[in-house]
């Protein structure tokens, strides 16, 4: 039997045009269990949140899209933006 575990794996800070500032979450979800071979942990998808919790899309490398209420186009130059 299978489990799937979120869990935060790392931050990056990014910007919009008008010069507001965003703190982005890295969350990685994580599938585990057992089989006869051992223990297994597979990494899956990748989900993005700001830290008010609106989920971000990656649209291209160092942009973003927030999308929740407003959408609205972010930046980040950040070495930990995936």
């Amino acid at each position: 039997m299978s489990k799937k575990v979120t869990e935060h794996t790392g931050t990056f800070a990014a910007h919009s045009e008008d010069g507001r500032e965003f703190t982005v979450f890295i969350f990685t979800e994580y599938h585990e269990g057992h089989t006869s071979d051992g223990a297994y942990r597979t990494e899956g998808l990748k989900k993005l949140r700001t830290s008010d919790g609106d989920a971000v899309n990656r649209t291209a490398e160092g942009k973003y899209r927030i999308v929740g209420v407003e959408e609205l186009d972010i930046f980040s130059e950040d070495p930990n933006a995936p």
